[in-house]
């Protein structure tokens, strides 16, 4: 694990993957920190709590373990909290997937732009699709184990988007949260 001049922190993943592949998985560090204080608070707590109720078994290797009886928290037990209570009619946890890579690329491109002196919404749409395509490989791809050329079409569609009309966006934002932006 190591901790990027981006201030993301980055882990290699060789468990419980999807397609059982390791995965070099990047975090922020706040995300990092966070599930640092679970393991060494409240996982700590509920291990304690299953050691007691099972003398002599192997502890459980889980991350997640439940608060009652301390047991490790199934596939679909973490599933169903995903599901349970939806965000917007039609969630599924696939959509996180999708969320999480959207809002990662647009930073990374954001980044980009800010290193080669352009600002995000300037740039071309040749350079953005470029620069996006590149991004989707080495950073999406890595995390997610794949991207299929419908789903990067999609990502470039949105960008296209949020690049172009971000006054709108942060606007729209800010109506939504109850602000009022200074001009």
């Amino acid at each position: 694990m190591n901790i990027g001049k981006d201030g993301r922190v980055r882990f290699m993943l060789t468990e419980g993957t999807k397609g059982g592949k390791s995965r070099l998985v990047t975090i922020p560090l706040a995300l990092a920190e966070e599930v640092h204080r679970y393991r060494t608070g409240k996982r700590l707590w509920a291990l304690a709590k299953w050691i007691k109720s099972n003398p002599g078994s192997p502890k459980p290797t889980r991350l997640f373990l439940g608060s009652y009886d301390g047991s490790p928290l199934s596939s679909s037990t973490i599933y169903n909290a995903w599901t349970s209570t939806r965000i917007f009619k039609g969630w599924r946890p696939h959509h996180g997937r999708h969320t999480w890579a959207c809002y990662e690329l647009l930073e990374a491109l954001k980044q980009e732009a800010k290193t080669a002196g352009l600002a995000p919404a300037a740039v071309p749409v040749t350079w953005l699709e470029s620069a996006a395509k590149t991004l989707i490989g080495i950073v999406i791809q890595p995390n997610l184990g794949h991207v299929d050329e419908e789903t990067t079409k999609t990502y470039l569609q949105w960008l296209r988007f949020q690049l172009a009309m971000p006054a709108a966006y942060n606007e729209w934002h800010d109506f939504l949260e109850g602000r009022e932006r200074n001009a």
